[in-house]
């Protein structure tokens, strides 16, 4: 299904300014984003990047210090800050989904997107390039105790699924970009009834 949308949600009560990406660590979220605000000339904001630049350390070192709830609270400030804006690509952290306020928030405003990669791809790219809290022994650990009931979150808020597995980002961004545009035309017409 590389390149394809899945699409679901509702548009009946909603604007459609923004585009969210949410996804499993490693999927290709950044790099989609990167690609979607070239093609679009959104401005790009990562939630991640932005709780680092806000805090002065790393993510890793503040769930060391402060543990997941510290750094959830903050993602969730960001991210519901992030929806009040329009007209930007957010690329929200692999946890997002799991925050209910803050997705609230983003739906109201957003075209939601799950990006989506075969588990076996989204291994090879922990095990290829560990992430600061995840150390390479622990990358089945951690699937096996997250990726499923992630999978079934990202599933419940997003509007449109596309698969990066093999798709070139710049691909995958134009089928997003299509699907963003489709949403925002229906959205008009229903507001202009």
């Amino acid at each position: 299904m590389s390149g394809q949308t899945e699409t679901g949600g509702t548009s009946a009560t909603r604007s459609f300014e923004n585009i969210a990406l949410i996804g499993y660590r490693a999927a290709g979220k950044s790099t989609l984003a990167l690609a979607l605000a070239e093609r679009t000339g959104m401005p790009l904001f990562s939630s991640d990047r932005m709780i680092v630049e806000g805090t002065g350390t790393t993510i890793a070192d503040m769930v060391a210090l402060r543990g997941w709830p510290q750094f959830r609270r903050r993602e969730e400030r960001v991210l519901k800050t992030l929806a009040r804006r329009t007209g930007i690509v957010i690329d929200c952290g692999g946890g997002a989904a799991a925050l209910p306020e803050a997705m609230q928030a983003l739906a109201r405003s957003s075209l939601i997107v799950h990006v989506d990669t075969r588990i076996e791809i989204i291994r090879a790219r922990l095990r290829a390039a560990p992430r600061p809290l995840l150390a390479a022994a622990n990358v089945d650990d951690d699937i096996a105790s997250t990726y499923e009931v992630r999978q079934a979150l990202y599933r419940r808020w997003a509007d449109v699924r596309v698969d990066s597995s093999h798709s070139a980002a710049e691909v995958v961004a134009e089928t997003v970009w299509r699907s963003f545009s489709q949403f925002q035309a229906a959205y008009e017409r229903k507001s202009t009834r």
